[in-house]
């Protein structure tokens, strides 16, 4: 039987980026962002493994795209398939932001096993539910 015990990741006061303590996100886990509220996304978006990551907003992902250039696709709106296709073969580390509508497309081009996902802000999957239905649903899904 797997053990089910959180495994807890301390930080100090007086930290201010999750970068300052880790260099890697650890898998199936939520943080509390009392503490430390940047830097996840940061985090995904610099080191070598292959990220999908999950934004409320637009305004997320081109902040990003902005900061980080052409290394992060940004898919949100009525993106064509084939440019995400276009990206995936165009780049040995895959790094991909989304909004939570856009999830469903972007899993269904990629193999999901060979990604990780981040989903950020998770707290608004559940204060955004009953408007944004389909959009939370597609993010719980995957």
């Amino acid at each position: 039987m797997k053990n089910l015990e959180p495994n807890n990741i301390t930080i100090p006061s007086r930290t201010h980026y999750l970068g300052e303590v880790i260099s890697e996100l650890p898998k199936n886990c939520i943080f509390s962002k009392e503490r430390v509220g940047a830097g996840g996304s940061t985090i995904a978006l610099t080191n070598n493994k292959n990220y999908v990551i999950a934004v409320p907003y637009i305004a997320m992902i081109e902040n990003k795209v902005k900061q980080h250039g052409t290394d992060i696709l940004g898919v949100y709106g009525f993106m064509e398939k084939s440019e995400i296709i276009d990206y995936l073969d165009s780049h040995d580390t895959k790094k991909i932001m989304v909004t939570y509508d856009s999830l469903p497309k972007v899993m269904k081009l990629i193999a999901p096993s060979e990604y990780c996902l981040l989903v950020d802000e998770y707290h608004l999957l559940f204060m955004q539910y009953s408007f944004r239905r389909k959009a939370v649903k597609g993010v719980l899904d995957n």
